[in-house]
């Protein structure tokens, strides 16, 4: 950071120096517009929208590392002539390179930053995950309300109530009532089968357990069922009515586990009655197979009136015999499945060792590995960053070439109609690279459509074509990866059997270690292009289609290569694009 501001610095007394020796010949605007852009793929992008009518160069070089680049004074002229500045943004571009933007630019220049202005136009972006451990489904336990007739306005106003109060007044009655009303659902456990022994708990506001099920000490039963000694060996969980609650889930070995339950509705007499039984099976540090839970929020839910349904595999919904089911939600949308039927997902990611605190025993020894499946902690499991590097979903960058031509058409309105067919040709030939990609990369093996790379940079990738982020060495760049984090992506190489790892061209960060798990595990270490161009791929098209042949020679070893990308209209970099 000190080195960072000492060229801010200079680049600043710089700036000062050429603005007190200038001429208004020598500082005079370009003749075409000047863009000076921060990255070359920001250049490529621009230049390709440019053309002729304007001039783009870039601060970063090929082949270097935006995150940790900082410029050169030999740039300081182009910035101060700049007619538009063109930033990535999310916290991509060194500190040093910002600085020099907004000191330098003059007062007249548009400076854009593109990964804010491209979701005006259909771009979007993912947050970074500061613990991939808690990058999983939540499961919790619900009771859902009793159904009620519903109320209508003439009946509110003859009880003397106006309409839309009614609501309240329920509230208010239920709140008085809830002291004394014991109705609620018990959930209990009645086996567990898996290679090890399974736990669900809550935490409290100072991290304590409190333990609903605990198989190492085997299956107990009811509510204040105790052993011999007078210790409870309760395996069940009680919930009034309409309560809902997070739970976390402990796994001592990986593999699959089924966990057979059964739910009781008790009145406020004690008196029992059965609304069915089910499954749980969980896929812990194994590959869980097509259709399984793997993010979102899902609760194991019982619901007393009876009244549910379940998503059939056509996208209709069936009434279901058993008043348990797995009610969830995730982008948006709501949906019930049979749990018996449900794979839920306990992935590498949520392994962790033991605390050494005794009140955790029931996990195990303390520093043996466990798997959590953490309670939903809103606000927690996200980092407040953004990921930066939108441009590896060919959708996004469809979405920044608007923002730049209005920008160029903005400031050269008399080259607005060359500007606008040259970005119309461009988004043609990327909606081809688009539908590329998505047919190769269809083409790998699902099992084997798993990403290990060097840091956290593919996820823009991974979710436009049909992969997923199964690791990384380090969240990004900046930081080294902990023992803990190493053991634990070793494990997830071993237990999946992914057949290739990824480091980046452009940075070291993480190769090394990445190198060295790969190695004890006769694992394939591959290449990716992420921030930057170079010699082999000279242009954003050409590190795609790179990108995506590795992916298909290393994660599909075993099958022809990727054939061409051969796109109707195409122009070279070298024609376009002058730094």
């Amino acid at each position: 950071m000190y080195r960072s501001g000492r060229i801010a610095a200079a680049l600043f007394a710089a700036a000062s120096l050429l603005g007190g020796c200038s001429t208004p010949a020598a500082e005079a605007l370009p003749a075409r517009p000047l863009v000076v852009t921060t990255t070359p793929i920001i250049a490529d992008i621009t230049a390709r929208i440019a053309g002729e009518d304007a001039e783009v160069v870039s601060i970063v070089p090929a082949g270097a590392d935006p995150h940790t680049y900082e410029p050169r004074l030999s740039t300081l002229r182009n910035v101060t002539r700049a007619n538009i500045a063109i930033e990535n943004g999310l916290l991509l571009e060194d500190a040093s390179i910002r600085s020099m933007l907004e000191g330098n630019l003059p007062a007249t220049a548009t400076h854009l930053v593109l990964g804010e202005e491209a979701l005006a136009f259909g771009g979007y972006q993912i947050p970074l995950v500061e613990d991939r451990a808690l990058d999983t489904v939540w499961l919790g336990l619900r009771v859902s309300e009793v159904a009620k007739a519903p109320g209508n306005a003439n009946e509110d106003e003859a009880a003397g109530t106006a309409p839309g109060e009614e609501d309240k007044e329920r509230d208010k009655a239920e709140a008085a009532g809830a002291a004394t009303n014991t109705e609620h659902v018990e959930f209990r456990v009645s086996s567990v089968e898996g290679p090890g022994n399974v736990s669900a708990f809550t935490t409290g506001t100072f991290g304590q357990p409190s333990i609903w099920l605990d198989s190492s000490d085997g299956i107990g039963g009811p509510i204040g069922a105790t052993n011999a000694g007078g210790a409870s060996v309760s395996d069940a969980i009680a919930l009034p009515t309409g309560a809902h609650t997070h739970m976390s889930w402990g796994f001592s070995k990986a593999g699959d586990y089924t966990l057979s339950l059964n739910a009781f509705q008790i009145d406020n007499q004690g008196t029992e009655t059965p609304l069915g039984s089910t499954t749980l099976r969980f896929a812990v540090g194994v590959e869980p197979g097509e259709g399984a839970l793997t993010s979102g929020h899902v609760d194991l839910n019982a619901q007393p009136d009876g009244t549910h349904t379940e998503e059939t595999h056509t996208g209709g919904t069936r009434a279901t015999p058993s008043a348990i089911t797995l009610t969830g939600e995730e982008g948006g949308r709501s949906y019930e499945k049979d749990p018996a039927s449900t794979i839920i997902a306990v992935p590498h990611s949520a392994q962790t060792l033991v605390p050494a605190d005794p009140q955790w025993r029931f996990l195990g020894h303390a520093g043996e590995a466990t798997w959590i499946l953490a309670q939903a902690v809103i606000g927690k499991h996200v980092h407040g960053e953004i990921d930066p590097h939108m441009w590896l979903d060919v959708h996004n960058v469809q979405a920044e070439i608007e923002v730049i031509t209005q920008v160029l058409i903005d400031q050269d309105p008399d080259s607005a109609q060359n500007y606008r067919k040259r970005a119309e040709e461009y988004k043609a030939e990327l909606a081809e690279l688009d539908q590329w990609m998505s047919s190769v990369l269809q083409t790998i093996p699902e099992g084997s459509r798993r990403l290990v790379t060097a840091h956290d940079a593919y996820g823009y990738l991974a979710r436009g074509y049909g992969l997923e982020v199964t690791g990384f060495a380090s969240a990004n760049p900046s930081l080294e990866p902990s023992a803990g984090q190493l053991a634990t992506l070793s494990a997830t190489l071993r237990d999946l059997k992914v057949p290739a790892v990824f480091i980046e061209s452009s940075t070291r960060s993480g190769a090394g270690e990445l190198h060295t798990i790969a190695a004890s595990l006769g694992i394939r270490v591959c290449s990716l292009n992420s921030d930057t161009l170079s010699a082999h791929t000279p242009s954003y098209i050409e590190a795609m289609v790179s990108n995506t042949k590795t992916l298909k020679a290393c994660l599909d070893p075993q099958s022809l290569p990727a054939w061409d990308f051969e796109p109707d209209v195409g122009h070279s970099l070298n024609d376009l694009y002058t730094n």
